[in-house]
């Protein structure tokens, strides 16, 4: 038929009968074109020119193929026409959809996927009477309605059309001359006619019955197309005999990883794990060939049913377990007789099962066996068999309060003994009364240490409340001691009441000082602490460099000790507290917090300054920035060039690796959603990857995929030996369990370093991760390359997430830096990050950082790349950090702008961890 009537021919170098065999092949293994050339020798251009040939021939068969349409005439002698077409006179046949699973682009998801989730194509087909296809239309997306088929079908040309004076019968959502609908509003499934028991009651009813018996004729065509495709996958073609050392590799694979938080929770094991099990088995049985589906699934399925029947007969009465055996051991009249209530129990008399107690192990916890249910006689009788034992202990010296303690303890009744006048029996009962005795002196023993531990903790909590009365009798005693003092104005005093209550420890120094210290205390280094937290030192170092003629430190037309004499209050005279040169009256200094070492000026000392004239931002380390003030604007960090650096590195390394081994580092991009910012991050990403010479492409799935759908792609990544780096651009939708995605991913693919094992080993002090964070690496790097020293620092993270907060912190410790992280529920964090000497922002709150939240001179890394929309923009957003740039660069020394600034290197360091794993993978140095 394919030669006569679909014009197929033979090749020079392949006959037809080849070419009809490449083609059923392809059809019934779903076989891919590299697989099927290298089955029959031909190349993959062959293959697919070939196949596409005799799909042309047979497409060609359907004239021969699709039965003519006849219609139902009334001398209808057929058994099934008798039976329900002989009700329809002139009936053609009947018309319905049905749905076929089909594989298609990520792009065109959303079209197929129908109501359930699931990704078809809807089907129409219209069948005779006898079973045989009239017409097919296949390839409508499965998301449209039956009726938007059928009316494409009608529209075509060469679509469907009933003779004259013919139809079809459809179901209600169809419509049109030439088609037949049932009844709405009246039954019409067969399932609602329940089998016959409820009988037409109208005449719409009755015509809907019959209605309904006709055109099922169109579910049984289907239903027969379908059992053709399911063949392959009818019990037994799939079926493998196990032998003992898979069934053993497959349970030691299955135990560790019930041992493994990462794979183990609350309801079994997480998404992927078959796959896992699959990668175990086959390296402790090498060529055994098991799969995850059907071999490994379909085991499990067998292990776990006979694992739960043998529990259910093991709770039942007359059961045990024979360990020599590893079998039920029972009479075999008594296991028959319970199968016949317990089917799930049968075919496992006599048989060996030697996994009971590692399987009790894994699935232990998570099968239900009833033991919580109880009655309500049950529950009275247990009840009614409970004695109260009351025991009096006598209390020790310690005891808490002097008193005894009365314990009450629940216990099972004693069995009665029968006594016999026999020595024997009285021995027995006169061993049982000093078994008791004992523990009831081991009881009494114990209640007394319990006694002297519970008196210890009691004399602790009163210390600890003696402590807490304190503290707050000294709180209500600060302010007035305070105001007690000379030189402390009001305001100064309650800020200073402030500091002390905050900090216990200095409120106790405060008051254990002797009283001429106090009165001192303009002088002393003391109240130095408390006052440079307040804006009015700042203001009175003002004060004093314009009353002696200064517009800022660096315009003084004196010497520099001069210079720096006057900026701590001092004339030009050295006299601290008055000048009868320049008549001019001081207020004493008190700047001994400053960042270089300064004495503190005692009124009748001389102070030895420095010989080396300090920044101006050294010298107010408190300093904001006020209107009219011109000072020195931030240092701002130029991003792209250091990823010109390291992209360079990176490029010249590949260059390298392709002239060796002639490979190339290859980059896969997750993508899920619709998000302006990622798909942003994505074309950066892509774009620098061509740059390199890193192979690169991007997933792309619907905002609406299921888990599955993307644990599937992750899976196939991972397995796929081209690919060195797998990424899943964050955020996901919230329907997505990001960690559950992110912890599928490969440990050696996970470019991100997002891997619990890739943050654990970060963690872990001499522990080397595969790959550090990205984002995190860039602002270690940026700091290094800009001179900034991290050791003995303050830093300040604020944010925690995984992609920048937690990793820039651990990597923050590794360079020695005190570490600070601020989050949501931080309280005061505009005083904390007012500390720091290095700001990290990992937010995702435009502007949120404000100029006021800065320490003059901190470095600020903003890693926040927020898009605000901006209509007169390209993309119709633009990209802002969070920190308010505008307001920063006037107070920190080095700050990196967004964009531009670590967005480029953060980038970079993808490369190069990409080009990492490229490496480990082919061993290349």
């Amino acid at each position: 038929m394919v030669k006569g009537i679909g014009g197929l021919s033979r090749t020079r170098h392949m006959s037809v009968e080849e070419i009809v065999a490449i083609f059923l092949y392809i059809l019934a293994h779903h076989k891919t074109n590299r697989y099927v050339g290298a089955y029959f020798y031909r190349s993959g251009e062959t293959v697919s020119r070939q196949f596409h040939l005799c799909l042309k021939a047979v497409l060609k068969l359907h004239t021969e193929l699709l039965k003519k349409p006849s219609s139902v005439t009334e001398d209808c002698s057929d058994d099934k026409c008798d039976d329900k077409w002989k009700f329809f006179k002139n009936c053609v046949g009947a018309v319905d959809c049905t749905l076929v699973s089909v594989s298609v682009p990520p792009d065109d998801r959303s079209k197929y996927r129908t109501r359930k989730g699931s990704i078809a194509m809807n089907v129409l087909g219209a069948c005779s009477p006898d079973m045989e296809f009239i017409y097919v239309l296949p390839g409508w997306e499965g998301s449209v309605d039956d009726g938007r088929v059928l009316c494409d079908a009608i529209s075509r040309p060469n679509g469907l059309v009933a003779p004259q004076g013919c139809y079809y019968l459809c179901n209600a959502g169809y419509s049109g001359e030439g088609f037949l609908a049932p009844f709405k509003g009246h039954p019409y499934n067969l399932s609602e006619w329940n089998n016959g028991s409820h009988q037409p009651q109208s005449v719409e009813e009755n015509f809907n019955l019959r209605h309904a018996m006709a055109r099922n004729v169109t579910r049984q065509c289907f239903r027969m197309d379908e059992s053709i495709s399911a063949i392959r996958s009818r019990r037994g073609r799939n079926k493998r005999f196990w032998n003992s050392e898979e069934d053993k590799a497959l349970i030691d694979a299955l135990h560790e990883l019930s041992t493994d938080s990462r794979w183990k929770c609350d309801y079994g094991f997480r998404n992927g794990y078959m796959i896992r099990l699959e990668e175990m088995i086959g390296k402790s049985v090498p060529g055994c060939g098991l799969k995850a589906s059907p071999h490994i699934d379909s085991r499990l399925k067998t292990l776990v049913g006979k694992f739960r029947a043998i529990l259910q007969m093991l709770a039942t009465k007359g059961f045990k377990w024979d360990e020599k055996k590893h079998m039920i051991c029972v009479e075999r009249s008594v296991y028959e007789e319970y199968c016949k209530a317990h089917p799930t129990c049968k075919n496992l008399y006599g048989v060996s099962f030697p996994h009971l107690h590692v399987m009790m192990e894994i699935y232990g916890k998570d099968f239900a066996t009833g033991k919580p249910a109880e009655g309500f006689l049950d529950a009275v009788d247990d009840m009614d068999k409970e004695e109260v034992a009351q025991v009096y202990i006598e209390s020790s010296d310690d005891d808490v309060g002097g008193s005894g303690i009365l314990t009450t303890e629940f216990a099972p009744p004693l069995k009665k003994v029968k006594r016999d006048k026999t020595s024997k029996k009285k021995g027995s009962d006169n061993v049982a009364q000093c078994s008791s005795g004992l523990e009831l002196a081991c009881l009494q023993n114990f209640m007394k240490d319990m006694n002297a531990h519970l008196s210890t903790m009691a004399k602790v909590w009163s210390r600890a409340d003696d402590r807490e009365q304190d503290i707050a009798d000294k709180c209500n005693k600060v302010l007035g001691e305070l105001l007690k003092l000379d030189g402390l104005t009001p305001a100064e005093a309650l800020e200073a009441a402030n500091i002390l209550t905050a900090q216990p420890n200095k409120l106790n120094i405060f008051f254990n000082c002797p009283v001429y210290l106090k009165k001192q205390c303009q002088c002393s280094s003391f109240w130095v602490i408390f006052k440079v937290q307040t804006i009015l030192l700042v203001n009175h170092c003002f004060a004093v460099v314009q009353h002696c003629n200064l517009s800022s430190p660096s315009e003084s037309a004196f010497s520099e000790k001069e210079d720096q004499k006057m900026a701590l209050g001092y004339c030009r005279c050295g006299d601290n507290f008055s000048c009868d040169d320049c008549n001019r009256s001081h207020q004493p200094a008190r700047l001994s917090h400053l960042g270089f070492d300064l004495p503190d000026a005692w009124p009748s000392s001389t102070c030895s300054l420095p010989s080396t004239k300090p920044h101006w931002r050294r010298f107010f380390p408190c300093f904001s920035v006020k209107e009219g003030f011109d000072g020195p604007i931030a240092k701002i960090i130029d991003g792209k060039s250091i990823a010109a650096i390291i992209k360079s590195q990176v490029a010249s390394d590949i260059m390298r690796m392709k002239d060796a081994v002639g490979k190339q580092p290859c980059l896969v991009i997750v993508l899920v959603g619709e998000r302006d910012d990622s798909h942003s991050f994505v074309r950066t990403k892509i774009k620098a990857c061509n740059e390199v010479g890193i192979s690169s492409s991007v997933v792309e799935l619907h905002a609406d995929c299921t888990e599955d759908e993307a644990l599937h792609v992750v899976s196939s990544l991972n397995k796929d030996p081209s690919v060195h780096g797998v990424l899943v651009q964050l955020p996901l939708p919230e329907h997505l369990d990001e960690e559950k995605i992110m912890d599928v991913i490969n440990p050696e693919k996970d470019v991100d370093g997002f891997h619990p094992l890739n943050m654990g080993c970060l963690a872990i002090k001499g522990r080397e991760p595969l790959f550090v964070p990205c984002a995190a690496k860039s602002c270690i790097d940026v700091l290094l390359r800009s001179g900034t020293e991290i050791s003995g620092k303050n830093a300040v993270v604020i944010g925690r997430s995984k992609i920048v907060g937690l990793p820039v912190s651990l990597l923050l410790q590794r360079h020695q830096a005190t570490v600070s992280v601020v989050h949501s529920f931080t309280k005061n964090p505009q005083e904390i990050t007012r500390e720091a000497d290095i700001v990290i922002t990992d937010v995702g709150v435009p502007n949120m950082v404000r100029g006021n939240w800065l320490k003059p001179g901190a470095v600020v890394i903003d890693t926040g790349t927020n898009a605000v929309k901006d209509p007169d923009r390209e993309h119709g957003f633009h990209l802002t950090g969070d920190v308010c740039f505008e307001e920063t660069v006037k107070v920190a020394s080095i700050i990196t702008p967004v964009p531009g600034g670590l967005g480029p290197v953060t980038i970079s360091m993808l490369l190069s961890n990409t080009l990492d794993s490229a490496k480990r993978a082919y061993k290349f140095v």
